[in-house]
């Protein structure tokens, strides 16, 4: 079956391209799009928009891209947005802009999300402007899975979603970030 893809991030021809559903993510990263830009390696893929709990170089590179596939490693496929993160990026930073991108896109209805929205933002841009404090990353799970347990719409349940998969997946550069040993 024929699906159209955006393919976005760092990568060397970023754009929409149609492909079969199925097709090994390294063949449309590699052979169609040009690889990640700059010659860089692959650090990580959200293979379902900025929400989607991310997928490490070793998943990304091995899996289909189908809803199976993709499932079976605990993220999500369907919007047909791919995020390419490239290994020379701060997966710290590519949190604190998906929470950016949450503050200000999000209904913000319920005050459970929302504060809990504010407070994983400001322990992650701490993190990021190098004043992070130890068990940060611990706080952020803790938050997370809370706001996962009362979130009133599927987005903050998404959000809460990415945010654990990534202090969980990327614990050690979260860790180091606020040890102050990678930049």
């Amino acid at each position: 079956m024929e699906m159209t893809v955006e393919l976005r991030g760092s990568v060397a021809r970023p754009g929409k391209y149609e492909l079969e559903e199925g097709i090994l993510f390294r063949e449309l990263l590699k052979e169609r799009a040009g690889g990640v830009a700059g010659g860089a390696g692959l650090k990580a893929l959200l293979p379902d928009g900025p929400l989607s709990p991310a997928l490490d170089a070793a998943e990304a590179l091995s899996v289909r891209l189908d809803s199976k596939s993709i499932s079976a490693l605990g993220s999500s496929f369907g919007s047909g947005e791919l995020i390419v993160v490239g290994d020379k990026e701060s997966i710290v930073d590519v949190l604190l802009a998906t929470l950016d991108g949450f503050a200000s896109g999000c209904c913000q209805r319920r005050a459970t999300c929302r504060e809990a929205a504010a407070w994983m933002r400001s322990i992650v841009r701490r993190i990021a402007g190098g004043a992070g404090r130890a068990g940060d990353d611990n706080l952020l799970l803790d938050v997370a899975l809370s706001m996962e347990r009362c979130a009133g719409c599927d987005e903050a349940r998404l959000l809460a979603r990415a945010v654990t998969c990534t202090v969980t997946k990327f614990g050690a550069e979260v860790r180091g970030r606020i040890e102050g040993r990678t930049p």
